[in-house]
């Protein structure tokens, strides 16, 4: 994987980060076991527009400043689906750009899921596009990770996933970084051993 040994990590998702057993706590648990220290922050319903309609930015980007991470993971897009994509696409933008003063070398991120509905469906490719326009190379369709989980390891509102699900999805994602190519990050190691730790889970319900 891009070398995650020593190395801070936040991600700052939304529900699908939400709790250790969604995609983006069992990604954070593989990264931890790679000897990385998690930091996640996630809110259920949060999109990049309306983090900084509805949250404290300036309180959370100081939390993140504090954990001075080396590489931010971007876990949205579900709930940005259906929003104006140039407003949307600007405030992703912000977050990027937010992340980075904060100290990460590498701002990555991840997009919406697969979905059976057909309007969510295009709606996420809308998102996905947009999504690519601001991250670029460093941005993870999980889409084609998630093809063959429409309805399988989903809950019943055909979003979020199932213990099992969250576990596959987080798992995949994890190969994708694995097999992503490499980060240059300053080399400060944080942890003695082998495992780093999953410092930080926040959740927010709204």
């Amino acid at each position: 994987m891009p070398s995650v040994a020593g190395k801070r990590v936040v991600i700052f998702g939304d529900s699908l980060s939400s709790g250790a057993a969604s995609p983006g706590g069992v990604l954070g648990a593989h990264l931890t076991a790679k000897g990385a220290t998690v930091n996640i922050n996630s809110r259920v319903g949060r999109s990049a527009y309306n983090f900084y309609g509805r949250e404290d930015t300036v309180g959370q980007l100081r939390e993140i400043d504090a954990f001075a991470p080396h590489l931010a993971i971007v876990e949205l897009g579900t709930n940005d689906i259906g929003l104006s994509l140039g407003i949307d696409q600007a405030k992703m933008t912000q977050l990027r750009d937010s992340l980075a003063r904060v100290g990460a070398t590498e701002v990555w991120a991840i997009g919406p899921p697969s979905f059976a509905d057909a309007t969510l469906e295009r709606g996420a490719g809308s998102v996905v596009d947009m999504m690519r326009r601001v991250f670029k190379d460093r941005f993870i369709d999980a889409r084609p990770l998630t093809a063959d989980m429409k309805t399988n390891g989903r809950t019943g509102d055909g979003v979020h996933f199932t213990k099992d699900g969250g576990s596959l999805l987080g798992a995949r994602l994890a190969q994708e970084f694995a097999d992503a190519k490499s980060i240059a990050v300053p080399l400060i190691v944080i942890a003695a051993g082998a495992v780093g730790a999953l410092v930080y889970l926040r959740s927010r319900r709204s």
